[in-house]
């Protein structure tokens, strides 16, 4: 079991590090960030739309 474990984090920083084949902790954390921020961004878009449509439908544009 405890070769299985060494051997499971040496082909960890293998694929990360040498072949660079899967990325960092830091790579994938930075994505999440980047895939919240714009998930974030798209909710105030889908609220803004709505709030137009809304207002185009009740007859104003102001």
């Amino acid at each position: 079991w405890r070769g299985r474990k060494h051997l499971n984090a040496a082909l960890g920083e293998y694929l990360t590090e040498e072949s660079q084949l899967l990325p960092t902790a830091y790579e994938v954390e930075e994505w999440r960030d980047a895939v919240d921020e714009t998930r974030d961004a798209v909710e105030r878009l889908q609220a803004r739309i709505d709030l137009l449509a809304s207002k185009i439908k009740q007859g104003g544009t102001s």
